[in-house]
Protein backbone atom coordinates (compact mmCIF):
# COMPACT_ATOMS: atom_id res chain seq x y z
CA UNK A 1 0.00 0.00 0.00
CA UNK A 2 1.51 3.29 -1.08
CA UNK A 3 0.56 6.89 -1.59
CA UNK A 4 1.64 9.70 -3.87
CA UNK A 5 1.82 12.90 -1.83
CA UNK A 6 3.62 16.10 -2.87
CA UNK A 7 5.02 14.22 -5.87
CA UNK A 8 6.68 11.64 -3.58
CA UNK A 9 5.86 7.95 -3.40
CA UNK A 10 5.67 6.66 0.20
CA UNK A 11 5.11 3.21 1.71
CA UNK A 12 2.07 3.29 4.02
CA UNK A 13 2.88 -0.02 5.72
CA UNK A 14 6.00 1.23 7.50
CA UNK A 15 6.20 3.33 10.65
CA UNK A 16 4.71 6.76 10.00
CA UNK A 17 7.84 8.42 11.41
CA UNK A 18 10.16 6.72 8.91
CA UNK A 19 8.50 7.66 5.64
CA UNK A 20 11.11 7.67 2.89
CA UNK A 21 10.42 8.56 -0.72
CA UNK A 22 10.44 5.39 -2.83
CA UNK A 23 11.61 5.11 -6.40
CA UNK A 24 9.81 3.64 -9.38
CA UNK A 25 12.02 1.32 -11.40
CA UNK A 26 11.70 -0.72 -14.58
CA UNK A 27 13.15 -4.20 -15.07
CA UNK A 28 13.49 -5.97 -18.41
CA UNK A 29 11.54 -9.06 -17.35
CA UNK A 30 9.67 -7.88 -14.22
CA UNK A 31 8.34 -4.66 -15.70
CA UNK A 32 7.61 -1.54 -13.65
CA UNK A 33 7.86 -1.86 -9.85
CA UNK A 34 8.37 0.23 -6.72
CA UNK A 35 11.79 -0.30 -5.18
CA UNK A 36 11.80 -1.33 -1.47
CA UNK A 37 8.00 -1.37 -1.14
CA UNK A 38 7.04 -3.72 1.70
CA UNK A 39 5.16 -6.94 0.94
CA UNK A 40 3.16 -9.07 3.36
CA UNK A 41 1.70 -12.53 2.97
CA UNK A 42 -1.91 -12.66 4.15
CA UNK A 43 -4.22 -15.65 4.21
CA UNK A 44 -7.69 -14.24 4.80
CA UNK A 45 -9.89 -11.27 4.04
CA UNK A 46 -9.58 -10.20 7.69
CA UNK A 47 -5.78 -10.00 7.36
CA UNK A 48 -6.12 -7.93 4.16
CA UNK A 49 -8.54 -5.61 5.91
CA UNK A 50 -6.16 -5.21 8.88
CA UNK A 51 -3.27 -4.21 6.56
CA UNK A 52 -5.50 -1.72 4.74
CA UNK A 53 -6.55 -0.22 8.10
CA UNK A 54 -2.88 0.01 9.13
CA UNK A 55 -1.96 1.81 5.91
CA UNK A 56 -4.97 4.12 6.14
CA UNK A 57 -3.79 5.32 9.56
CA UNK A 58 -0.43 6.30 8.02
CA UNK A 59 -1.91 8.38 5.18
CA UNK A 60 -0.91 12.03 4.83
CA UNK A 61 -3.76 14.31 5.88
CA UNK A 62 -4.03 18.03 6.47
CA UNK A 63 -6.81 20.54 6.94
CA UNK A 64 -8.51 22.31 4.06
CA UNK A 65 -11.28 24.91 4.14
CA UNK A 66 -13.90 22.20 3.52
CA UNK A 67 -12.53 19.27 5.57
CA UNK A 68 -10.27 19.14 8.63
CA UNK A 69 -8.86 15.68 7.78
CA UNK A 70 -8.67 15.86 4.01
CA UNK A 71 -6.13 13.72 2.21
CA UNK A 72 -4.35 15.45 -0.63
CA UNK A 73 -2.74 12.18 -1.71
CA UNK A 74 -3.51 9.31 -4.06
CA UNK A 75 -3.48 5.91 -2.39
CA UNK A 76 -2.61 2.73 -4.29
CA UNK A 77 -3.25 -0.75 -2.93
CA UNK A 78 -1.61 -3.62 -4.79
CA UNK A 79 -2.95 -7.11 -4.05
CA UNK A 80 -1.48 -10.16 -5.77
CA UNK A 81 -3.57 -13.32 -5.47
CA UNK A 82 -1.81 -16.66 -5.71
CA UNK A 83 -3.78 -19.86 -5.75
CA UNK A 84 -2.22 -23.17 -4.88
CA UNK A 85 -3.75 -26.28 -6.33
CA UNK A 86 -3.30 -29.64 -4.68
CA UNK A 87 -3.30 -32.57 -7.07
CA UNK A 88 -3.88 -36.05 -5.69
CA UNK A 89 -2.49 -38.95 -7.66
CA UNK A 90 -3.97 -42.37 -7.03
CA UNK A 91 -1.74 -45.33 -7.73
Amino acid sequence: MMEIYNEKLQDLLVCANSKVALKIREHNSLGVYVENLTKYAVFSYEEIEAKIDEGTKNRSVSATLMNSTSSRAHTIINIIFKQKEVIFINY
